[in-house]
């Protein structure tokens, strides 16, 4: 993670108004970015109704300070989510999940680009990366099962038993 990221993080964090503000303050305080596993389905919530107040157009949106804050601190929160969920994964710059680095998967996600997955399966997807395993057909299979890539990555799902819960992420 860049040090912008991190002292991005540290002032949501301490509640500390950075240089350049939030956007959509009290939308971002509502969010909770707690690394608690919901949090991620706040993430997605969130872009999606600031995509449907707004229908940004990137450029424009992206000249604000505000806006470039709000979208550089929630790539750096996935990046910290994953961490603080799993202390032995570090994300490296360069991981990406689908093409997308975490920065890139924000705005992709905030402007609407086709394909742009929901944030638990991205950060699931980014957990792999960051692993180095290949877990597309894994992931496919906890869809199939009814099973977000949010339980995958929190270790309540392994693909070896669709049905159980498991204590322990399946590193490989």
């Amino acid at each position: 993670m860049n040090e912008k990221a991190r002292h991005l993080l540290d002032c949501y964090t301490f509640g500390i108004e950075p240089d350049g503000g939030w956007i959509f303050p009290r939308a971002l305080h509502q969010a909770q970015l707690d690394h608690r596993p919901a949090s991620l389905r706040r993430v997605n919530l969130l872009l999606d109704e600031i995509r449907a107040q707004l229908n940004p157009e990137r450029a424009s949106f992206l000249e604000r300070p505000d806006a470039r804050n709000l979208c550089t601190l929630l790539g750096g929160y996935l990046v910290a989510y994953l961490e603080q969920q799993h202390p032995r994964v570090r994300v490296q710059p360069g991981h990406a999940a689908g093409g997308l680095s975490p920065l890139d998967w924000v705005e992709a996600k905030l402007f609407g680009e086709p394909g742009a997955p929901n944030c638990t399966d991205y950060v699931a997807e980014l957990f792999a990366a960051a692993v180095g395993a290949d877990v597309h057909e894994r992931i496919a299979q906890a869809s199939d099962a009814g099973i977000d890539g949010l339980d995958w990555i929190s270790g309540e799902w392994t693909p070896s038993d669709p049905t159980a819960r498991a204590g322990a992420v399946c590193y490989a």
